[in-house]
């Protein structure tokens, strides 16, 4: 009936009795609800401030922001603040980025087996705010399996040594780049 447990019944009956004049089941909050700081609230507009150049920097291929950097920062300072407060406010004073939305397409697969076609894919970025020039990355693609053509995991390393049996073949691909006079450069991990 009163949808509470016997344990907190008896709580509150033993408070009336104590004191039937003054006695309330209202709560009585210290502090108002929903709200932060001064300081703290200035302290994210600050960190959003400071972020707010490599956010907005053309140069820099940025789609998306992790705003867990600032509450990060802020805890460096003992300033605790959840990450939705933080989104919150980058979006209310105009600091927040958008995620773009990616257009859907269909993959057609042209080839009949891996190594067929090798599609290049280029771009050009300044790939880190500390880096003063833009760097260039090529990746080759092969469009049979969407794959990055001749990415060898700690195969080639120093530590390991195995026989390289792609290496003895040159695939037409291959041929063409060396006719044109382009070196090839193999990524290892």
């Amino acid at each position: 009936m009163l949808k509470i447990k016997r344990r907190r019944f008896f709580i509150l009956l033993k408070k009336f009795q104590d004191n039937p004049a003054t006695f309330s089941i209202q709560h009585q909050r210290k502090d108002p609800t929903r709200t932060i700081a001064g300081e703290t609230e200035k302290a994210i507009i600050k960190e959003l401030s400071t972020e707010k150049s490599l956010i907005q920097n053309k140069e820099i291929p940025i789609r998306s922001y992790n705003y867990s950097y600032i509450k990060d920062r802020l805890e460096a300072y003992s300033q605790k603040v959840s990450l939705s407060t933080i989104i919150d406010r980058a979006k209310k004073y105009g600091f927040y980025l958008k995620k773009p939305k990616r257009s859907a397409h269909d993959r057609e697969v042209l080839t009949n087996y891996a190594g067929e076609l090798i599609q290049h894919d280029s771009s050009f970025h300044l790939w880190s705010s500390a880096a003063r020039e833009k760097w260039r990355l090529i990746t080759p693609l092969d469009d049979y399996s969407h794959s990055i053509f001749r990415f060898v995991q700690g195969r080639d390393s120093v530590w390991r040594n195995h026989q390289k049996l792609t290496d003895d073949i040159d695939p037409q691909w291959k041929q063409v780049l060396q006719c044109c006079g382009v070196k090839l450069l193999s990524s290892l991990r």
